[in-house]
């Protein structure tokens, strides 16, 4: 690879952490800090508020399934640019919103530019540039998230203190649109090679077009994964209402939030280096320990030390869905359907992320606890550690 194609493949690097810094780091990670000061100033119940980050997911869901298509069809940088405009649009117009089916739709809207700015745009750009170390390229990017979730924390949680959460979205949104459009329209570039192989593809008779179908390995694998995003978002967007229930104060909650965030971003760059060295198989199992582990110490918490465990789940756990789905999706991959067999198990991962939250608001209302959530599902992920394992046996 030339000189100019190795400062390119970094400039790809810089703009997908841009892009997991502000989409993902405000839209999904600063989610929780609103729930409070929504349901309260609007008298909704935190299950019916939930509902809106579970549109998030949902979006999630049609957008894996739908964007390789949208991709080819459209072009992807076209589709990234669109994408990153309509996203902060609709965080600037989510502050006047009054009624739950505008957090929903907002939310659906939000979720959609954020999936396609993200995970797979990033996955199928960094696979045309890196000819090597492409999943610590991808950890390098998805770290954004995570210092991204740290900083606007602390950034959301003070305007939402000081001038209300309304104020919050308007701000936030506009620096959205200011920091997206840097990738999108500056940083961001396909592949030559790619590009010119992409339209000989097209251009093929159909016979040459067809496509392998995705291995019913990595469909029966998603539902493992599903449960893995359910821990996940669980353990990274249930904590700050929690703590918050059990009597630790806001400016606290915010901390252990920013603090979580932090430790996800250094997490995604450990997983994308172990990827790299200990394949998905190890990997993944490292994940499922840890957010047993997470889970216990959320069960049991009755000290700030308990953030230990907790932290530790940050690192490991969350770090899967968005630095080991392309690792798992080549695992599984046959021939030419990478962006099928990535967008089939991505899906179902965002089928486990849509239930966390909804699934933890609604037994908090009827239980008047997140406990038995955490605990329940403390018990499923150490059932399913050996059963992850047999199903990356290719024989």
């Amino acid at each position: 690879m030339n000189s100019k194609a190795e400062n390119r493949k970094w400039l790809i690097v810089a703009g997908g952490f841009l892009f997991f810094f502000m989409t993902m780091g405000l839209y999904s990670n600063c989610f929780s800090l609103y729930i409070i000061p929504i349901t309260e100033d609007l008298g909704f119940t935190r299950g019916q508020f939930s509902i809106a980050q579970t549109m998030i997911f949902i979006s999630g869901i049609i957008c894996s399934l739908t964007a390789p298509k949208l991709y080819r069809k459209l072009g992807l940088i076209n589709v990234v640019r669109v994408a990153a405009v309509v996203g902060s649009a609709c965080y600037i117009i989510e502050s006047g919103a009054t009624q739950l089916w505008q957090f929903y739709l907002l939310s659906f809207l939000e979720g959609m530019c954020m999936n396609l700015t993200c995970s797979m745009p990033m996955a199928i750009l960094i696979g045309e540039w890196f000819r090597s170390g492409a999943n610590t390229a991808i950890g390098i990017t998805a770290v954004g998230s995570g210092i991204g979730g740290g900083l606007l924390n602390v950034i959301v949680n003070s305007v939402i203190t000081g001038y209300g959460w309304r104020t919050a979205f308007r701000v936030m949104g506009i620096a959205a649109l200011i920091i997206n459009c840097i990738p999108a329209f500056i940083l961001l570039k396909r592949n030559p090679e790619a590009l010119a192989a992409e339209k000989e593809q097209k251009a093929a008779p159909e016979a040459k077009k067809a496509k392998n179908p995705v291995d019913p390995r990595a469909y029966r694998f998603g539902a493992v994964s599903m449960a893995m995003n359910f821990t996940g978002c669980v353990i990274m967007y249930v904590a700050v209402p929690y703590l918050r229930d059990i009597g630790y104060s806001p400016a606290f909650t915010a901390l252990v939030s920013s603090g979580s965030m932090i430790v996800l971003a250094v997490g995604k760059f450990i997983y994308g280096i172990l990827l790299d060295r200990i394949g998905i198989q190890k990997c993944f199992m490292i994940s499922q320990i840890c957010g047993v582990i997470g889970l216990l110490g959320m069960t049991f918490f009755f000290n700030p030390i308990m953030l230990v465990p907790v932290y530790l789940a940050c690192c490991l756990t969350c770090a899967y869905g968005s630095v080991g789905i392309r690792a798992v999706a080549s695992y599984f991959s046959r021939g030419d359907n990478l962006s099928e067999t990535m967008g089939a198990i991505m899906a179902m991962g965002s089928v486990g992320g849509a239930l966390s939250t909804t699934v933890a608001g609604y037994v908090r209302d009827i239980f008047g606890s997140y406990v038995p959530v955490f605990a329940v599902l403390a018990v499923i992920v150490t059932l399913l550690v050996p059963v992850a394992q047999r199903m990356f046996n290719k024989g």
